[in-house]
């Protein structure tokens, strides 16, 4: 659906995130048929590429949440039509579990690239302004000393 949404992604980004998705799917599924889980981290590790990529290719913070509601929706549906009796109240709150480490390490990872960028920007703007100062102050002086 991103890859819909989103057709600038370039095609490297478009199979990370093919990829990223086969493996959420995976792990989703060993989680939510064992009961463990021990690979919930990985969930959340997949979510801060996740992040990372929607930042640099120019998404939203409120485009990457809905992404993950689009992704809880979509899941929970086909695991009640595909397993029927077998999905539960436990099965759904053990995707509910992956989806929301997966958000979290998305939205981590998609402000900590959203404040890398705003400090990047001041210390360009302080180094600017600096330069700046010191131009001016040269010209200031050099007029004042041929009054």
């Amino acid at each position: 659906k991103a890859v819909e949404l989103f057709p600038a992604t370039n095609n490297a980004q478009k199979k990370d995130i093919c990829n990223d998705f086969r493996e959420f799917l995976e792990i989703s599924g060993q989680i939510l048929f064992s009961g463990k889980t021990n690979q919930l981290e990985s969930l959340k590790s997949m979510g801060a590429r996740n992040g990372k990529q929607r930042w640099k290719v120019g998404w939203r913070l409120d485009e990457v949440i809905r992404d993950y509601k689009l992704l809880r929706v979509v899941l929970a549906k086909y695991f009640e039509e595909t397993l029927e009796s077998e999905f539960n109240l436990d099965s759904q709150n053990a995707l509910n579990l992956c989806i929301d480490e997966a958000i979290e390490g998305s939205i981590v990872s998609f402000t900590d690239y959203g404040i890398q960028a705003i400090q990047d920007s001041n210390t360009r703007i302080t180094a600017f302004v600096s330069f700046l100062g010191h131009e001016i102050r040269s010209r200031i002086a050099t007029i004042s000393s041929a009054l």
